[in-house]
């Protein structure tokens, strides 16, 4: 299994992964990403995100670096991988340092993607690295330190030409669990579909949820998404938000511009068999709204 597939691309090709943590001092995110644009020029870039700000710096092609046989990223004297990051950057008045180390980590069951993992020529292609794991280290951010002796992470990617026109994405973990959901208009054969791909990683179990398996959307605004699917109900409520903006890939460069709040009030609620198995309150938890309405 390739880890990396951007080798070989030649125009109109972007791939990124977002790591996300949270410690004592608060939470911080990051972006990997490398691009193609429709040109052919080929570039990487590195986004930063805090409850505070985001900035973001631009790296040549000849700084990015990804192996093949497992998942490693290096972009200048940043190292990105599913044990940790190391993280040497700085430009202008920006600047991050320090080391980060990933254990306990959680896969997903199979890809999140399901059967649409196969389909060819999407126009963005969603993957979960680690659904939950456990952080220590500790960083600097534009001389602010973020300590991690009792954190939580989360890893996820992404890879295509442009990101969904529309889509909401929200994320959360605690102690012993967390929950991740997107849903996103996506073209497909000259139409275009509302897809959703999410999951519920409860006491040891995870609980998929998808378009693929049947998901059904009944409410979808920015204060509240309810779906459902078989026996499981998913509420989230987005309480306060408390957003920054970041670049996002649109035919392979980083042109548009969405807004994300890496740590916001969100309530998420869980029923199965009609029974709640899980009321959770989050003031750490994502959030990302493009759509319209």
């Amino acid at each position: 299994m390739s880890h990396f597939h951007g080798t070989g691309k030649r125009s109109a090709y972007f791939e990124g992964w977002y790591f996300k943590q949270t410690g004592e001092d608060g939470t911080a995110a990051f972006i990997p990403s490398f691009h193609i644009d429709e040109a052919g020029n080929r570039w990487a870039s590195m986004q930063i995100i805090t409850q505070e700000a985001s900035f973001g710096l631009e790296f040549s092609n000849q700084d990015f670096h990804a192996a093949q046989s497992r998942f490693l990223v290096e972009i200048g004297m940043c190292r990105f991988s599913k044990s940790g990051c190391r993280l040497d950057a700085k430009a202008g008045e920006h600047s991050v340092t320090g080391i980060l180390n990933f254990e306990e980590r959680k896969k997903p069951r199979y890809d999140i993607m399901g059967p649409f993992a196969l389909v060819p020529f999407m126009e963005c292609r969603h993957k979960v690295i680690s659904l939950h794991h456990k952080v220590s280290g500790q960083l600097s951010i534009d001389g602010k330190r973020y300590r991690f002796q009792q954190g939580l992470g989360y890893i996820e990617g992404d890879r295509g030409s442009s990101f969904p026109s529309e889509y909401l994405w929200t994320q959360c973990y605690w102690e012993t669990g967390s929950i991740m959901l997107s849903i996103a208009k996506i073209p497909f054969a000259g139409r275009s579909f509302t897809g959703c791909v999410g999951f519920i990683y409860l006491n040891g179990k995870e609980y998929r949820l998808a378009t693929y398996l049947g998901v059904k959307l009944i409410k979808v605004t920015k204060e509240e998404i309810q779906i459902s699917q078989g026996g499981l109900q998913l509420a989230v409520r987005l309480i306060e938000e408390a957003a920054h903006p970041l670049k996002a890939p649109q035919g392979g460069s980083m042109g548009r511009i969405i807004h994300e709040s890496p740590s916001c009030a969100v309530f998420y609620e869980v029923r199965k068999d009609g029974q709640v198995i899980l009321e959770h309150y989050s003031q750490n938890a994502g959030f990302e709204w493009a759509m319209d309405g």
